[in-house]
C-alpha cells in the first residue's frame, strides 16, 4: 500500500476472555503479576508519533492495540491532544459493546477514518456461547449505522467454519455482514490454535482430532475441522465468495449453488479482486485515490501461494 502507514501501540493487554483469543491464556499465565491493561501516557504516545513523522514519511497512523477505546478517560485526552498536535488520519480497533455515539464523535473529530471491528459470527448464540464474546447483533448493527453516518469506514473481521457450525451457519455469518454494510467484510477460516479455550472445546466435542500438523500456514486455504468432504468443499468455496456475497447479498441463491462445485482458480481470483477493491474503498477516504489497489491485490494474491 502506498499510504506511508506506520503502526503504533498505545496499550497492551485485553480484559476480555474470548475463547478464540490468546489473551485469555496470557491473562491466566500472568494473573497476580500486575494490571492486565497497561497504558502509555498520551503525551508519550504523541511524542513518538511526532518524532516518527519528523524523521520518516508518515501519512496515516495505525494503532494496533487489541481494542483502542477501552479507557474512556484516556481516549478523551488522546483525541483532544492528537487533533491539536498531530491531526493525521488514523485507523484503530474497536468493540461494538464499548462504542457509544460520544466515542464515535471523538474519533471522528480526531480524524479517525477507518476502524476494524470483530463480528466473528453472524449467529448471536454462537458468538456468545461458543466464542464467549458477549455482544449482540443489535449492538453491532447500531454501531455500524453510527459509523456510516459519520463517514468512518468499517472493516469487519469474521470466522467461517467454527466448531459446531454447518455450512448454512457460516452462510448466515456472510449475510449478517451484508446487514452491517461494512466497507470491507473480511472473512477467514477458523483455525484451532493450541491451548485456546475454543480448541479445547473442539477436541472435547469431536470437531477436531488434536492433530495440529493439519493447520494450514494459510488461513484462507482450508479448514482443519472434521467436516465431511462435501461440507469442507462448500465451506472453502464459500470463503472465496464471501466478500462479494456480503457486498451483493442478492447473489446468495446463486452462490449457494456455486459453492457445491469443485474448488477452482476462478473463486480464488474473485476473492483477491473483491478484497483488493473493498480495502481500497476503505482507505480511499485517507488517500483520496485508488492508486494503492495494485499493491493490495498483489499482497492478497500472495496468500494463495503458500
Amino acid at each position: 500500500m502506498d499510504l506511508d502507514i506506520k503502526r503504533f501501540m498505545a496499550s497492551r493487554g485485553c480484559p476480555y476472555r474470548c475463547s478464540y483469543c490468546f489473551n485469555r491464556h496470557y491473562n491466566e499465565l500472568y494473573a497476580g503479576h500486575g494490571n492486565i491493561m497497561r497504558y502509555r501516557s498520551v503525551d508519550n504516545l504523541i511524542t513518538e508519533i511526532k518524532d516518527v513523522r519528523n524523521k520518516y514519511s508518515l501519512n496515516v497512523v495505525k494503532f494496533v492495540d487489541d481494542t483502542f477505546i477501552i479507557n474512556k478517560v484516556w481516549l478523551k485526552e488522546f483525541c483532544e491532544k492528537y487533533k491539536r498536535e498531530v491531526g493525521l488520519p488514523f485507523v484503530c480497533n474497536i468493540r461494538a459493546d464499548l462504542t457509544t455515539p460520544e466515542i464515535i464523535k471523538q474519533l471522528k473529530d480526531a480524524n479517525c477514518r477507518v476502524v476494524y471491528m470483530g463480528v466473528e459470527s453472524g449467529n448471536e448464540r454462537m458468538r456468545k456461547e461458543t466464542l464467549e464474546k458477549f455482544i449482540s447483533d443489535e449492538q453491532i448493527l447500531n454501531v455500524c449505522k453510527l459509523l456510516r453516518e459519520n463517514n468512518i469506514k468499517i472493516i469487519t473481521q469474521n470466522m467461517l467454519g467454527l466448531p459446531g457450525e454447518t455450512v448454512e451457519d457460516s452462510f448466515k455469518t456472510v449475510l449478517f455482514n451484508a446487514k452491517c454494510k461494512a466497507t470491507l467484510p473480511a472473512f477467514s477460516m477458523f483455525q484451532p490454535y493450541p491451548k485456546t479455550a475454543i480448541t479445547n472445546y473442539a477436541i472435547t466435542n469431536g470437531f477436531f482430532d488434536g492433530d495440529f500438523d493439519k493447520l494450514s500456514s494459510n488461513y484462507l486455504s482450508s479448514t482443519a475441522l472434521n467436516y465431511k468432504p462435501y461440507e469442507k468443499r462448500q465451506l472453502e468455496n464459500l470463503l472465496k465468495l464471501s466478500i462479494i456475497t456480503a457486498k451483493y447479498p442478492w447473489l446468495s441463491p446463486l452462490v449457494k449453488l456455486l459453492i457445491r462445485l469443485p474448488k477452482n482458480k476462478i473463486y480464488d481470483t474473485i476473492y483477491v479482486l473483491s478484497y483488493g477493491l473493498s480495502q481500497s474503498q476503505a482507505y480511499f477516504t485517507i488517500s483520496g485515490s485508488y492508486s494503492n489497489i495494485t499493491g493490495i491485490i498483489k499482497k492478497v494474491y500472495g496468500l494463495f501461494k503458500t
